[in-house]
């Protein structure tokens, strides 16, 4: 049985604990400084939107290449079909 611990567990759940705040700090900067340069609420946070929208997107092709192995041949990896990201301990047997 293996157990994954120690300092890159650690730093995985402080990563965990602040990201959300990083995010909400990032769009709230970003829609302040487009209120300021373009005074325009509407078209700031629809840029907001369309930046939520676009890294979403991101993710989910970033997805659906290395993880679903589409373009694995053309890109000459193979797919692990699994994402160990969001453990806090693994085990194997």
């Amino acid at each position: 049985m293996l157990w994954s611990g120690g300092a890159a567990v650690e730093n995985q759940a402080a990563l965990d604990d602040k990201a959300l705040l990083v995010i909400g700090v990032i769009l709230t900067l970003g829609f302040v400084l487009l209120l300021i340069a373009l005074q325009a609420p509407l078209i700031s946070a629809l840029a907001v939107l369309a930046n939520l929208l676009a890294t979403a997107a991101a993710f989910g092709v970033a997805k659906l290449i290395f993880q679903d192995g589409h373009l694995s041949g053309l890109l000459g990896f193979e797919p692990q079909g699994f994402s160990t990201g969001g453990d806090r301990c693994s085990s194997s047997r």
